[in-house]
């Protein structure tokens, strides 16, 4: 595609947004950027309103194009186009893909399997630490995990992928301008170093409501399968879950406490069909998926504080444990109990959770 071409799309794209305008059906026609930016007014209403149609105009004539182009230059800002080679093969079989993204950091192979990781942002410690653990799974064999880069699950899912060095993709409901500034958080920084950040919008684009669930689209179509680590029934993962359904992709659901709201999305997905994770192998049996064979190296968890140390580590697991509960099985003191966890805690063996109870740490 040409510098012209190029910069045609950028065009339409800013309109496209700045205006609040879908033109699936001006693309579905046939015609080329060129030539719907040639449009005339009356062309323009075949397709939108009259007050739509003043919008568009009205953006058209607002924006400088080459300063935009200079501007995506000089942040090295990438633009994939819905016809390059690179852009993501899944993503083209939903209904409105978007025709232009941008982006920072390393695209994905058009080969690479991705799968979405999704969740509350005020997520429990436990859910955290369930999508962290999936995340280094998926990343162990190969898989390139897919959030929209908020805290509390997407969060943890990628703290989990960059402890393995694997690929993440954030796609993100605001311009990209935001995250090629210097002081970039290292996190996003560990990101961009094997995989990447993009939007559909454009590069100077606030945040609004009504983008999340656009960018979800994107987020669940990339992916061959949906994850919810930890959802509450009136939520944007439940959007996500949705979306994911109507692309024809398989949708997985972690089960929690039957009376907790945060896992409530969780199990009115799994009681209407969505496929219930016991286990993280659940996720590569149920796809079907031909991945290299995959073997784990062991490793032996150094345990400090000698015998106290590993008797105490013993009965700590992925499920929360009190202290009281130690303390009883063990009939040790308590002082000598806390010294040990104490230690353990100091070498990342374990967390601590509210209520003094306790969760094992990978």
């Amino acid at each position: 595609m040409n510098q012209n071409e190029l910069q045609n799309r950028v065009l339409l794209n800013c309109v496209e947004h700045h205006a609040s305008v879908v033109m699936q059906d001006v693309y579905q026609d046939g015609y080329s950027a060129e030539d719907i930016l040639g449009f005339s007014k009356e062309k323009w209403e075949q397709y939108f309103s009259k007050i739509k149609v003043n919008r568009i105009l009205q953006t058209l004539s607002s924006i400088r194009i080459e300063s935009v182009m200079d501007e995506l230059l000089a942040q090295k800002i990438g633009i994939l186009p819905f016809e390059d080679l690179d852009y993501p093969p899944l993503l083209r079989e939903i209904y409105n893909p978007p025709r232009l993204l941008y982006y920072i950091g390393k695209l994905p192979q058009p080969s690479s399997l991705l799968i979405s990781v999704v969740g509350s942002r005020d997520s429990t410690m436990a859910g955290r630490l369930n999508a962290r653990d999936l995340g280094q799974f998926l990343a162990d064999r190969g898989i390139g995990v897919v959030s929209g880069l908020a805290r509390g699950i997407d969060y943890a899912a990628h703290e989990g992928v960059l402890k393995q060095k694997g690929t993440c993709i954030g796609v993100v409901a605001c311009g990209i301008h935001e995250f090629t500034r210097p002081r970039l958080q290292p996190f996003h920084s560990a990101i961009l170093e094997n995989g990447c950040i993009l939007s559909e919008f454009p590069p100077d684009y606030p945040v609004y409501r009504k983008s999340f669930p656009i960018r979800n689209r994107i987020i669940t179509g990339m992916s061959v399968a949906t994850i919810l680590v930890e959802a509450a029934l009136r939520s944007g993962s439940m959007v996500s879950a949705r979306l994911a359904l109507e692309q024809g992709r398989e949708v997985f659901a972690f089960p929690g406490p039957i009376f907790s709201e945060t896992y409530s999305g969780c199990h009115e997905l799994i009681r209407n069909g969505a496929s219930l994770v016991s286990s993280f192998e659940d996720i590569v049996n149920d796809l079907s998926l031909n991945l290299p064979q995959f073997q784990a190296v062991a490793t032996q968890t150094i345990v400090p504080g000698g015998d106290d140390g590993k008797r105490v580590f013993a009965l700590i697991g992925k499920e929360p444990q009190s202290v009281e509960e130690i303390v009883y099985q063990l009939q040790m003191p308590l002082g000598r109990i806390l010294g040990v966890i104490l230690e353990l805690e100091r070498n990342n063996l374990l967390t601590r959770l509210p209520g003094d109870m306790l969760i094992r740490r990978s």
